[in-house]
């Protein structure tokens, strides 16, 4: 027997989970490859950079900041800005004419 705390629980996580797949549904890609792979090359060399103490302080922040916003939108091909902008750089599919 599952108590009402339970159920509520599982209603709550389901909720959840429901909200997760809308917000995917709607992050249609927009990234093209050649942009997704600047972006996640950018986060990379901001990585290698701090790790080997060649920036700090503030600039090492921001940069940081940059560098993980590009490597998730790279990862997932999906810019909130763009989106919002309207711009997409992925390769629009040949048409097949005959």
């Amino acid at each position: 027997m599952t108590s009402g705390t339970e159920r509520l629980d599982n209603r709550c996580l389901l909720d959840t989970y429901q909200l997760a797949f809308k917000i995917l549904v709607i992050m249609k890609k927009n990234l093209g490859l050649v942009e997704r792979i600047v972006r996640i090359l950018f986060a990379v060399i901001v990585a290698v950079l701090y790790f080997t103490d060649m920036i700090s302080g503030t600039l090492a922040i921001v940069l940081g900041v940059v560098a993980v916003i590009f490597l998730l939108t790279g990862l997932i091909s999906f810019c909130p800005i763009w989106s919002a902008l309207g711009i997409s750089t992925l390769l629009k599919p040949k048409s097949q004419e005959s």
